[in-house]
């Protein structure tokens, strides 16, 4: 599964630390189903709908991958 090779790839193994996720996405029902589908494999999922409030949730927080649209 694709999460599975997420953890391999930056050396997590299932269980440890949980990934902090950062979504930046101005589509509500797209950012809704990505914090669920993050958040049902055990990620931990911030979500925020638009580039300034990303930035201020980056200096704030210490996430490990942020999505951003474009």
């Amino acid at each position: 599964m694709i999460f599975e090779t997420c953890y391999a790839k930056i050396g997590i193994a299932k269980g440890e630390d949980i990934m902090r996720i950062l979504i930046a996405e101005d589509e509500k029902a797209l950012s809704k189903v990505l914090v669920k589908i993050f958040e049902k494999n055990n990620y931990s999922v911030d979500s925020v709908s638009n580039g300034a409030d990303a930035i201020d949730y980056i200096g704030a927080g210490n996430y490990d991958v942020v999505i951003l649209d474009v």
